[in-house]
């Protein structure tokens, strides 16, 4: 099971134990995510029972921890680009019957996860070496729940920004 569990602490204690336990999950999830492009068939499908069980036990911490790999440039280029259409795929479907279930779904994530969520997308836009970008269709997939509502009223000046200033990625 995904490593993730509630424990009562001090707050600086329950701060280094969340960003270990962040790495730790981190670690983790790379492994899983290499192994849902291997060509291997049981691995494939044991890393894809893996992400389902954990998006059960907690969604928004592994939402939290597939936009850190995606947002960290040191994972493999395979492993960034799954963790983007992985979290790509809990944040969007085609089938129309569910699509408000999933917007409401991402709304319900707390605030803290979904800006976090949010930056690493965005800080990762340009960084890809592989197209199209995982981080670009996040954002699409963000941008489109959010902004009708009201939310992320940052992110049009952020991707000005990141398009006209010639040190931005």
């Amino acid at each position: 099971p995904f490593p993730y569990t509630s424990l009562f602490r001090s707050a600086s204690q329950e701060c280094k134990a969340a960003t270990k336990m962040n790495a730790e999950a981190a670690n983790q999830l790379v492994q899983i995510l290499e192994k849902t492009s291997s060509g291997n068939q049981d691995d494939m499908k044991a890393a894809q029972q893996f992400l389902e069980q954990a998006a059960a036990t907690n969604l928004p911490e592994l939402i939290r921890t597939l936009s850190d790999v995606l947002y960290h440039g040191g994972n493999s280029a395979v492993c960034r680009q799954q963790a983007g259409v992985q979290l790509k795929n809990f944040l969007y479907t085609n089938d129309e019957a569910l699509k408000t279930q999933y917007e409401e779904r991402w709304l319900n994530i707390p605030e803290d996860v979904r800006v976090y969520t949010k930056n690493n997308v965005v800080g990762a836009l340009g960084t890809e070496s592989f197209r199209p970008s995982a981080a670009a269709q996040c954002v699409h997939m963000i941008a489109a729940v959010e902004i009708p509502r009201g939310g992320w009223p940052g992110l049009i000046g952020q991707l000005v920004q990141n398009v006209t200033n010639p040190s931005s990625t």
